[in-house]
């Protein structure tokens, strides 16, 4: 008597266009019998062993489905940490989104060339699309099937679903069929995942167009760009190549002084050298803190400066940066580190001095806000200064400085330690010409004033403080 085996392959479908609209993808099974017994195998798998030779291990049979999805995850994790938790909030609710049916599903056939077992036939398993209308489902299973489905064989067309789900999500996923999500699937479902490197990985994700692709790399959720579809990444000569640190993690980085910066990073690239991932060659990042955003901080660093830190980088070798606040803009990398400060060029923009300052060095606090800058063409309200320190309202108001300023219609020559006022006229000076002056005081006397006297006067220019100073030979 001839015996006819009957095995149930389950492998996902593409998007089909009929002409009522869209049916959906989903999965078919093929169907062998033996003796009026039906045995089944997920197609998924059986064409990973029969055609690539994968070897499926979703752990012992016994154990859960879901524990069976938590294990492939858990491998993917070490990899692709922000892929595997998209997974695995899709495994959470994927049978809240499904409609089991007790009748038979439209097929929608989608085998590609791998040949099935003489006398089987195909049947559909599952279908899936996006709900359109309140109640929909997602997923449609034919239970007599899925009910006849081993642990592994349930877990990995859930697996499927959920891969095919988010590859779905990308703007340039068109296939004529799921292979791609097959053979993915496959990897991620066997122990062979947890012998791939990066490269290996990125380029995993290339035969399937996830676009942006993602990656953990030494602990730092990176993408790729996102029209490099199919090329996850680029390298050079030196196998170096740059990647996108995805948003939501933080960044501290200390400024020249030792004093941290903290803020979420908008945007970062990282370099790495893809040969040695545990070295880090530089990261550009876009980093806001209160109201400054330091649009191009680049550090050296290595690896191992990361571990253990979670989402957070700890960086203290800022050396070049590109700063945009309501105070300051620079070119593209125009600030690098001079000693304990930025320095470069930049345009100011504070309440009372609006200037482009040359080879200069600029000092911020934690806030991001400027307190101090300096630099060898510096020209302050027709002074020339060296150096001048702002206030926490953004203003100007003491500085390092040398020049002429009119007080009661009497040009005054000053040098050393001056102070300003909000309008950034001279509050306070240390005179340095010849001879006696006199000055009308705020009580209305008169003050003479000497070679090297200190003065400080109100906003009528008249003197509130006077000090004879004995001038230095």
């Amino acid at each position: 008597m001839k015996i006819l085996v009957y095995f149930i392959f389950v492998f996902g479908l593409s998007l089909k266009v009929l002409a009522g609209g869209t049916v959906g993808n989903g999965g078919d099974v093929v169907a062998c019998k033996a003796n009026g017994e039906i045995k089944y195998k997920f197609y998924d798998y059986y064409e990973a062993e029969k055609l690539r030779k994968i070897k499926i291990d979703l752990g012992p049979a016994n154990i859960s489905v879901q524990k069976k999805i938590q294990l492939a995850l858990t491998r993917l994790n070490n990899l692709d940490r922000r892929l595997a938790a998209t997974l695995s909030g899709f495994s959470m609710t994927f049978m809240s989104e499904s409609f089991f049916s007790d009748e038979d599903l439209v097929d929608i056939p989608d085998t590609g060339n791998l040949g099935i077992p003489s006398g089987c036939e195909i049947k559909q398993l599952a279908i899936q699309r996006e709900p359109k209308i309140p109640g929909d489902k997602r997923f449609t299973i034919d239970e007599k099937i899925w009910s006849k489905l081993s642990n592994d064989d349930q877990a990995g067309l859930i697996l499927h679903e959920i891969i095919l789900r988010h590859a779905r999500t990308s703007k340039n996923y068109f296939h004529a069929d799921t292979e791609r999500v097959r053979y993915f699937n496959s990897v991620v479902s066997s122990s062979s995942i947890e012998a791939l490197s990066i490269q290996d990985y990125l380029k995993l994700q290339d035969i399937i167009q996830l676009c942006p692709s993602t990656a953990t790399i030494q602990n730092l959720d990176v993408r790729t760009k996102q029209e490099n579809c199919g090329r996850s990444y680029e390298t050079d000569e030196k196998n170096q190549t740059g990647f996108w640190l995805l948003r939501g993690q933080s960044l501290i980085a200390k400024l020249p002084d030792g004093r941290p910066i903290s803020g979420n990073i908008e945007k970062a690239r990282i370099v790495i050298d893809l040969d040695h991932p545990n070295i880090l060659l530089n990261i550009s990042a876009r980093l806001t803190t209160n109201r400054t955003q330091f649009n191009y901080l680049i550090f050296q660093v290595t690896a191992s400066e990361f571990q253990a830190r979670g989402p957070q980088l700890l960086v203290n070798d800022v050396y070049q940066a590109d700063i945009t606040s309501p105070q300051i803009t620079t070119g593209h990398g125009d600030f690098y580190i001079d000693g304990s400060r930025f320095f470069g060029q930049a345009e100011l923009n504070l309440n009372n001095f609006k200037s482009k300052i040359y080879d200069s060095s600029i000092e911020f606090n934690e806030k991001g806000l400027i307190t101090s800058f300096g630099g060898s063409r510096m020209n302050f309200g027709g002074q020339t200064c060296g150096r001048l320190e702002v206030n926490d309202l953004g203003f100007v108001f003491q500085g390092e400085c040398t020049g002429i300023t009119s007080v009661q219609e009497k040009l005054i020559y000053f040098n050393g330690h001056v102070t300003f006022f909000n309008s950034g006229k001279v509050k306070s000076f240390y005179r340095r010409d010849n001879g006696i002056i006199k000055l009308k005081s705020a009580t209305g006397k008169t003050i003479k004033v000497g070679p090297c006297d200190f003065v400080e006067l109100n906003e009528e220019e008249k003197v509130v403080q006077h000090k004879p100073q004995q001038c230095s030979t």
